[in-house]
């Protein structure tokens, strides 16, 4: 589990053909993760997810025959983060997606990597997406960690919240980079860029830091 969540407990049921089903519940939050395991087939790996906002894991056992898009795409995580500025990834490959809903409760700086790679190393290709940067004010969206040239701007006074999660969403589909507030994927839209060469999205990585720390709510959907 996540750091911070002690008071998490693990339950696992398993049917006779022990596909299995470990839900995690969170009594302090009444949130929920879900993962798959037991046996190698079939598995969420040749699923495609829909247009929605969920992320996937290839590798999921799936407990029906043949996969269902509410057991492959519909994966809900959580993440705790610093006030270090280090990256916390979502632990798969996210490459079937182009989408992401999610909620965040933190005071300025939530900050969203789009990543080639496990890893937010210098000359990994990636997008960093600041999101209530410069005390919560502005938010960017950057071709590398740290930033440096900023590819689409924004004034977003008051877009993250300290003391009560707020909804938000990214996508990256058709070399277009974009975000915004709410439920629903392209609405309320405050940062868009297009990439003449895109970047491969294959794993999604949060952050905060410059004074605030983080609770995140990701792959959530309406």
């Amino acid at each position: 589990m996540p750091n911070g969540f002690e008071h998490c407990e693990a339950f696992r049921s398993c049917s006779l053909s022990l596909r299995c089903v470990a839900f995690f519940a969170c009594a302090l939050l009444h949130f929920c993760i879900w993962t798959f395991a037991g046996t190698a087939n079939p598995t969420c790996s040749s699923l495609t997810c829909g247009s929605g906002t969920h992320v996937i894991d290839t590798g999921l056992v799936c407990a029906s025959d043949p996969c269902t898009q509410a057991e492959c795409c519909t994966v809900h995580y959580v993440i705790s983060t610093g006030d270090d500025y280090i990256h916390h990834f979502y632990p798969n490959v996210v490459s079937k997606i182009m989408s992401l809903t999610f909620q965040v409760m933190s005071s300025n700086d939530a900050h969203v990597l789009l990543s080639s790679q496990l890893s937010d190393a210098s000359g990994v290709a990636l997008y960093e997406i600041s999101i209530g940067g410069w005390a919560n004010t502005q938010s960017v969206i950057c071709k590398a960690r740290d930033c440096g040239t900023m590819y689409s701007t924004a004034s977003t006074v008051g877009v993250v919240s300290g003391w009560q999660f707020k909804w938000l969403w990214v996508s990256w589909t058709g070399g277009v980079v974009a975000v915004g507030q709410g439920q629903t994927v392209g609405q309320n839209v405050f940062l868009s860029y297009t990439d003449p060469s895109p970047t491969a999205v294959n794993y999604i990585g949060v952050a905060t830091g410059w004074g605030a720390t983080g609770l995140w709510m990701l792959g959530q959907g309406p």
